[in-house]
């Protein structure tokens, strides 16, 4: 009964740790109920949105919000604007508010837009969503009539030219009432409202790209439409930082300096007079003058005068002892005589 349980306990042990390694090896994909794998959250952390101020909630001094251009092809009355009532902003407290009014010369086909240029990584898949609004005085009777219409497109080099887009995207939308709820007409909506737009886009071999959105009034009515722009986003991978250039290390350069050659500093030689030197003293016997040396005796020794008194005096000590010595000889004869 023991080993029963006991092999129970290690089936169970070696089953949990199959199911384990399972999952290590799958990655912790997880699946969807159409059989679909779809990646983690923290994969998502890769992703990011290229337009900047896609909010239009920067610099609203201005007329055209930051990062932002304005592009328009002339003989018409154009505006940009920071469109800040509530019931033409989509989220926070502004939107981007483009204005077509009066045409010159019955021009057809105006066209107002604003662009971006941004970053991207080359040969990817970018998402693109805007919410956007088209709206105009003309009478409930006129509108949806193909008068007035708005598209986006994208220059896919990243140079921000209009003429470099190959391909317009219509946007299909409702031609609302300018003025929105402040119509006294019960035929009208209550209130003006946004419509989601969006699309894919394939970057090229560049590393950039140009996102255009227009709006274009189509026939040269006297009409006055206004487009309105907020939240655009383009979600994609994440570009690379630029690699840094090394800037070269400049060793600087100083001239050389100059060879100081130290001066000699003559000491004057000064003129010596000789000086005689004082005789020297003389010491001793004077010396006899030759004259008197005739009156000598012939016979006898002569001391040398020359002798020191030390020499003298070892003589004088000597001879007393053997002086004494003598002496005490002749004692000890007598003695024993």
């Amino acid at each position: 009964m023991a080993t029963s349980k006991s092999n129970r306990i290690l089936l169970t042990l070696a089953l949990a740790l199959f199911i384990l390694s399972a999952f290590i090896i799958s990655g912790f994909t997880l699946v969807d109920s159409s059989g679909q794998s779809f990646s983690t959250p923290a994969s998502l952390q890769n992703l990011t949105n290229a337009i900047r101020n896609g909010d239009f909630e920067e610099n609203p001094a201005s007329n055209i919000a930051t990062y932002w251009q304005p592009y328009s092809n002339g003989q018409a009355h154009f505006g940009w604007y920071d469109e800040k009532w509530a019931e033409a902003v989509h989220s926070g407290y502004h939107s981007q508010l483009l204005e077509i009014f009066q045409v010159e010369n019955y021009a057809p086909d105006r066209v107002i837009g604003i662009y971006q240029t941004v970053d991207v990584v080359p040969g990817m898949v970018y998402s693109l969503t805007m919410f956007v609004m088209m709206r105009t005085d003309a009478p409930i009777e006129l509108r949806n009539k193909g008068q007035y219409s708005m598209s986006w497109g994208v220059d896919t080099s990243g140079q921000g030219k209009y003429h470099l887009v190959q391909t317009w995207v219509p946007m299909t939308l409702t031609e609302q009432l300018r003025i929105g709820s402040n119509t006294v007409s019960g035929d009208e909506p209550g209130r003006l409202f946004f419509e989601l737009i969006t699309g894919t886009i394939y970057t090229a071999n560049s590393n950039k790209l140009t996102l255009f959105i227009r709006g274009v009034k189509h026939e040269p009515t006297g009409t006055e439409v206004n487009f309105n722009i907020d939240d655009v986003s383009l979600l994609g991978p994440y570009p690379p930082p630029p690699t840094p250039t090394p800037t070269p290390t400049v060793t600087p350069t100083f001239p050389p300096l100059p060879t100081l050659t130290p001066t000699p500093t003559l000491t004057p030689t000064s003129t010596l007079t000789p000086v005689a030197a004082p005789p020297l003293p003389i010491t001793g016997d004077q010396a006899v003058p030759p004259r008197e040396q005739d009156n000598l005796p012939a016979a006898g020794a002569t001391l040398p005068k020359d002798i020191p008194f030390s020499a003298l005096a070892f003589g004088g000590v000597l001879l007393i002892i053997l002086g004494a010595s003598a002496a005490a000889a002749v004692l000890r004869q007598r003695k024993q005589s």
